[in-house]
């Protein structure tokens, strides 16, 4: 999982880059450590924003959800379930 959060931490260093050049606005400023959460582990204080941030049209949301749904294979027991939920999602 360790390289699953860098790849979307890489997503959101980027594009933070790409919209600051573009934009002038600094929304995914200081959001790191919001999508190192899972999502039943979000601290409270970091929901609002989370959601603010996950419902724009942002890759990062899009990475983040690719994050969640990479732990939920990992975390499926057997090998058949893990390819019907691979299968489902991909």
């Amino acid at each position: 999982m360790r390289l699953v959060n860098e790849a979307v931490d890489f997503v959101k260093k980027e594009e933070e880059n790409r919209e600051i050049q573009k934009k002038g606005f600094m929304d995914l400023s200081g959001s790191r450590y919001i999508w190192m959460y899972s999502q039943e582990n979000l601290l409270e204080m970091y929901r609002e924003r989370y959601n603010s941030l996950n419902n724009s049209e942002l890759r990062t949301g899009k990475a983040y959800s690719m994050k969640e749904n990479i732990r939920n294979l990992w975390n499926i027991a057997s090998l058949v379930e893990a390819r019907d939920y691979w299968n489902r999602w991909y």
